[in-house]
């Protein structure tokens, strides 16, 4: 912990010393990643009187796009309009891989930034951030990226955080704790009882709503979910035949419209005996396969090593996370089911109903 706090020193440092600071929001975006980046943003103009830039180089969702301060604070950009190299100080935040953050050019873009200019502040489980720039790299294992930012730069800054700031950091926190069901720390809910003492509305914080679009994809995707026994995973296959059909179905945008969020959350590894649920989806134009899961808290083999295992580039959450691979959706998941099919044998069971 003093070799993390040492660091965030040395970072609050940096900062006071730059002119042009740029905070990259990582993918894929969710309520961790912008309500760090405004934090920090704030942060960065309440301590120092300095401005910041906050961009993302990702498609946003359009629920993602209804986050309060999103409009006006965060950009969406292509990194080919932005000149990396006239930034002083470049932070990533929420995210352990430079794919991440720079697209899948990482290579051609990171190289732009100096190391001695790039700091990441993050999570999630150890990944190649920290191999890139260790000395740089500010990880912690918490409930969210958020909260690591307000424990080691504002809990003692002498800053008052408005209502406003604390709902960016409430609404980190139950997005990435799925509303306190999983990433729950011992000091969670008394950091939780702080922010609603700044005045946070945890109602219309945590509010969900689901339109008719949602619930209909919401019913199809239970009807087309297969579930592999031997492997305990429940798996959603979408490759371009399947993604046309969806197209037909619900427009051209039914990605951009989160309309597979509901199914994420009520049914995902909520399945008795199928404690692995995974959406394996591949990509409108590349033909890659991109993958997200969830899994029970009570979950007893980790899915992001096994995922690693057979090919895919993986990153996240024990619980929850996303990756891709280089090849066609079917494969992908034969590769995967094979494996976990593997695990179970091996270890006669992978999930203990406690």
């Amino acid at each position: 912990m003093d070799d993390i706090k040492a660091k965030a020193l040395a970072l609050d440092s940096k900062i006071s010393q730059s002119d042009r600071i740029l905070i990259i929001a990582s993918t894929p975006v969710d309520y961790d990643c912008m309500g760090t980046a405004l934090t920090i943003k704030w942060y960065i103009k309440q301590k120092y009187n300095k401005e910041s830039t906050i961009y993302l180089f990702a498609n946003v969702l359009d629920s993602a796009k209804k986050f309060p301060g999103y409009e006006g604070n965060i950009n969406q950009k292509h990194p080919d309009k932005v000149d990396f190299a006239s930034y002083d100080l470049v932070i990533l935040e929420d995210g352990n891989a430079l794919r991440q953050f720079f697209t899948a050019k990482f290579e051609q873009y990171s190289a732009l930034v100096s190391k001695e200019n790039l700091w990441s502040i993050d999570h999630h489980e150890a990944g190649p951030i920290g191999e890139y720039i260790p000395e740089h790299t500010i990880r912690l294992k918490d409930s969210c990226t958020s909260k690591i930012f307000y424990d080691l730069f504002i809990k003692d800054s002498g800053l008052e955080i408005t209502t406003e700031v604390a709902t960016w950091l409430y609404m980190s926190l139950t997005g990435d704790t799925g509303i306190f069901k999983f990433e729950i720390y011992k000091d969670t809910f008394s950091y939780a009882q702080m922010l609603l003492e700044k005045g946070v509305d945890h109602y219309k914080a945590v509010e969900f709503t689901v339109t008719k679009e949602m619930m209909d994809f919401t019913a199809w995707a239970i009807q087309n979910t297969t579930y592999y026994s031997d492997a305990q995973c429940s798996v959603l296959a979408i490759d371009n035949k399947v993604r046309e059909t969806l197209t037909e179905t619900f427009g051209k945008n039914w990605e951009n419209n989160s309309l597979s969020k509901y199914y994420e959350n009520i049914f995902l590894h909520m399945v008795e005996g199928f404690p692995y649920g995974l959406i394996f989806k591949e990509g409108k134009d590349d033909g890659k396969t991109r993958v997200s899961w969830r899994c029970s808290a009570l979950s007893i083999v980790e899915v992001m090593p096994v995922l690693r295992r057979v090919g895919f580039v993986a990153n996240g959450h024990r619980n929850a996370g996303g990756g891709i691979i280089d090849k066609p959706v079917a494969e992908a998941v034969a590769m995967f089911i094979k494996e976990m099919e593997a695990l179970n044998q091996d270890s006669k069971t992978l999930y203990t109903n406690l």
